[in-house]
């Protein structure tokens, strides 16, 4: 996915300069290129759309899948553990009321396996942060369908560096994409280790003794 996200950013500037870059050729060969408010008039909208919106759409797309693919992978991490220590798995335990599914992984470490979960709070909010993210990127396409949403999407405005709170939709920037991929690709590569060594411990305690 990291390569994925290169190959987004790289192409982002390239497609705005180029269709930019047709858009003007196009006014030129019309004979509008002195024209000023001809020229205002469809460059405009095309910067808008080019530099607001499809940057928005497209980083949306990825955080969703981000989004996704980190739920898959925690579940099987959290079912895979408890079959270690022979404890129902994560994918059973109940969730509470307004509890969001990264506060339900944390709770099942910290309560059911009552084991150190090798994720930091701070990563943990980031995580909690992309999932309701998802949620509302991929029902609501970043827009508002409440006043409840209308108030937590100023709140991310306001205080989460890297999202735009705008126009009725949530924007994001690139570094705030960049940091989020990091802490979900650090968290799972920790916890994906801790998850080896637990199979390997547990390997050795079931082997029988020479």
């Amino acid at each position: 996915m990291g390569r994925h996200l290169d190959l987004i950013e790289s192409s982002l500037p390239r497609v705005i300069r180029a269709e930019l870059d047709a858009a003007w050729t196009s006014l030129v060969e019309a004979g509008f290129s002195d024209d000023e408010s001809e020229v205002e008039a469809v460059m405009q909208p095309l910067r808008f759309e080019l530099e607001v919106l499809h940057p928005r759409y497209v980083r949306s797309s990825f955080l969703v899948m981000l989004a996704s693919m980190m739920e898959a992978a925690l579940t099987d991490i959290g079912d895979s553990w408890a079959d270690f220590v022979d404890h129902a798995p994560f994918s059973d335990l109940p969730k509470r009321r307004d509890e969001g599914f990264i506060g339900r992984f944390a709770r099942f470490f910290r309560e059911e396996l009552t084991t150190p979960l090798n994720i930091g709070e701070d990563e943990l909010e980031r995580m909690e942060l992309l999932y309701g993210l998802r949620n509302k990127l991929a029902h609501n396409g970043g827009r508002p369908l409440s006043e409840e949403d209308r108030r937590k999407f100023e709140r991310w405005g306001r205080e989460v560096p890297g999202i735009t709170y705008e126009l009725n939709f949530l924007s994001f920037s690139e570094d705030f994409v960049r940091h989020t991929f990091d802490v979900v690709r650090d968290s799972l590569s920790r916890l994906v280790t801790d998850v080896r060594v637990l199979r390997d411990s547990h390997a050795r305690e079931s082997s029988p003794q020479a």
